[in-house]
């Protein structure tokens, strides 16, 4: 018999496309004369494609049989272009068995290659209109294309009944655009400043800390912390095992003593540590970075990562001011997102509001007959 049928494609999470009703058709071979454009990745993990027969009836409509794809499969077919056109069997819902035959659809997969407006190369940066003219223009297409504001200088915004309304002007629009991205394109950049300050600021005071660390356990070495429980005076060169044992033997002792800085081997003074940061004796090897951590961690040493000469003092420099410059790096961080960014928004308000009120007053006038002398719009745009 004859009937009125609809199709319907459901494709991953997009809405589902509907053709036309084809109306009193044989349901032998239903046509329908649409080119629909499936949006789908070669994965197998994108949710198959769906394709669904409706019958319309007097009140809604009834699903006459489905068959689902893989997205795969899919690319597969558009890529055999020696046999376009395939015949699929679907899956009727009558489960009676009284279907005399089983349903069937038969389609063509192709990549996009009919669009003479070559909507797929189209930068979606850029404000024009493109329109389809079917015949070849100076630049060799079959199309042609317009600035957005020139489009909506030229086809005026009207209602169901014809009647002109009005809308902001794009060049407007677009200038208020474009100072929102400056100003979210310089939200990022001190985003990235921030990061990156306090990061090397980290990372300068994670070295020169732990250099300082070799050359002040070496100090307590060499001034005899450890020769009362050696029994005899440490001679260079001094292992990072004798460091570390130095380390935790110091502090078992005068841990938390505040024993004056100067008063015990274990406790030298500062300039001690200078002394030896500036000259260490010739059998001992310069120190590294972060030897202690890697040797542990990976078994690498970083021969890049050699302890300056200067090491104590940039170690005290940064211990005095590292807390100060990461505090005023956070704080003009925070003050330029709490305090600068919303200033600037209300800026950019303030001023889309003002070019609002501007062209409405041009419209007023416009519409008394009076004359405006508008300047060259474009020029506002420096970008």
């Amino acid at each position: 018999g004859k009937g009125d049928f609809s199709l319907t494609v459901e494709c991953s999470n997009t809405p589902p496309m509907t053709t036309s009703v084809a109306e009193q058709k044989p349901s032998k071979a239903v046509h329908f004369p649409e080119v629909l454009t499936l949006r789908v990745r070669d994965s197998s993990l994108e949710t198959p494609v769906r394709i669904c027969v409706y019958e319309l009836n007097i009140i809604g409509s009834t699903l006459v049989c489905d068959v689902m794809f893989s997205p795969s499969h899919i690319v597969d077919w558009a890529e055999d272009t020696a046999k376009s056109i395939k015949r699929f069997a679907m899956t009727p819902q009558d489960r009676s068995g009284k279907v005399a035959t089983p349903p069937w659809i038969a389609m063509a997969f192709s990549f996009a290659n009919h669009d003479i407006r070559e909507l797929d190369a189209l930068d979606t940066s850029s404000k024009v209109v493109r329109f389809a003219t079917w015949k070849v223009e100076q630049s060799g297409k079959l199309y042609s294309q317009i600035p957005l504001a020139d489009f909506k200088t030229n086809h005026r915004l009207v209602d169901i009944s014809g009647n002109v309304i009005d809308e902001p002007n794009e060049i407007d629009l677009q200038l208020v655009d474009r100072m929102r991205k400056c100003l979210n394109r310089t939200l990022r950049v001190v985003v990235v400043l921030t990061v990156v300050s306090v990061s090397v600021l980290v990372s300068l005071r994670a070295f020169y800390g732990d250099c300082y660390w070799h050359f002040y356990t070496l100090t307590q070495i060499f001034e005899g912390a450890l020769d009362e429980d050696q029994g005899h005076r440490i001679q260079a060169p001094i292992s990072l095992a004798q460091q570390d044992y130095v380390d935790r033997y110091c502090n078992a002792l005068f841990g938390g003593t505040r024993i004056k800085s100067g008063k015990t081997p274990c406790r030298p003074s500062p300039e001690k540590v200078d002394m030896y940061c500036a000259r260490l004796p010739k059998a001992q090897v310069q120190p590294r970075a972060f030897k202690r951590h890697m040797d542990k961690l990976v078994g690498y040493d970083l021969k890049i990562l050699d302890c300056p000469a200067d090491t104590c003092e940039s170690f005290r420099f940064a211990k005095q001011w590292d807390l100060e410059l990461a505090t005023a790096i956070v704080v003009l961080a925070l003050l330029f997102f709490f305090c600068v960014r919303p200033s600037l928004q209300r800026l950019i308000a303030s001023f889309r509001m003002q070019r609002i009120n501007r062209r409405n007053k041009e419209r007023e006038a416009e519409r008394r007959g009076l004359v405006v002398d508008r300047a060259d719009e474009r020029s506002l745009l420096p970008w």
